[in-house]
């Protein structure tokens, strides 16, 4: 009897030894074969045909995005990373120097984009709470633009309003910076500054001249020139005249809140194994 109550005694002190030697901070430093996810939310600024730059902070004309991310940590400084995103940009050719042309729409696209995130310090240290960063990735979108015409919202992409057909899943580059603080062992929070280039001039339905819209179907003769709309008495566009600018690629910046929480590292699986978890 005496010896069953000495094994569960040395049992209990071998199990509280092994626990105090667990400390988190430890087991959940951000080294290589750290697995992370990320939420994030921010807002949008469409930039492409219909937008001015100098309007930035006059008429700013704000969306909003939503992401979700997987992170898995390669190196001391670098991850790779996926993104899964929902974004609205929106623009108008109000307040621009081809006001006359009175086109407008309202984008919300889903987006796929991958690459690497390289932080200015190894991510593990501790004592080093703030972590500046830099990502570059490739993904593809979907266009999903739209406009309102008649009180219904209308998909412009089969309305052909240039008289093009144009790929609805256009790739796209992505640039970020991001600042990112600790907050708890395993979570950081950061503030991330992006543009994303879109290799298509369609992301707003507009990039080049007006066609000749007898081509067209009603729908898409009523969209593609909408300078009537204006009650102006302007003359209607002729075929060559300015509708877009092809010499520019379509894009948006966005600003966002991203909440990052370490999922598993190398260190804590070695440390499950080792205890039957």
């Amino acid at each position: 009897m005496s010896r069953s109550i000495l094994v569960c005694l040395f049992s209990l002190f071998c199990a509280s030894n092994t626990l105090a030697q667990y400390r988190p901070w430890k087991y959940w430093e951000d080294k290589p074969g750290t697995w992370s996810i990320a939420l994030a939310t921010g807002a949008t600024r469409y930039a492409g045909d219909l937008s001015e730059e100098k309007d930035l902070l006059v008429r700013p004309r704000l969306g909003v995005e939503a992401s979700g991310s997987v992170l898995y940590r390669f190196a001391e400084r670098f991850s790779a990373r996926a993104d899964g995103r929902m974004y609205m940009i929106w623009g108008k050719h109000e307040n621009t120097r081809i006001w006359f042309n009175n086109l407008s729409f309202v984008a919300i696209n889903p987006e796929l984009s991958a690459g690497i995130q390289a932080d200015l310090y190894p991510a593990d240290q501790r004592d080093r709470r703030v972590n500046p960063y830099l990502f570059a990735g490739l993904g593809l979108t979907y266009l999903n633009t739209l406009t309102r015409f008649q009180n219904h919202w209308v998909t412009l992409p089969p309305l052909h309003t240039e008289n093009v057909v144009y790929n609805r899943y256009p790739a796209l580059m992505k640039l970020a910076v991001g600042h990112s603080v600790l907050i708890r062992f395993k979570y950081r929070l950061a503030v991330e500054l992006g543009y994303t280039g879109v290799f298509s001039d369609y992301l707003d339905d507009v990039s080049t001249v007006y066609p000749d819209i007898s081509k067209l179907e009603p729908l898409g003769q009523a969209l593609s020139d909408r300078r009537y709309a204006l009650g102006l008495g302007l003359p209607a566009a002729q075929p060559g005249d300015q509708r877009g600018n092809p010499n520019k690629r379509d894009g948006y910046f966005s600003l966002s809140l991203r909440l990052t929480r370490l999922l598993t590292t190398d260190a804590d699986r070695r440390y499950k194994r080792v205890i039957g978890w």
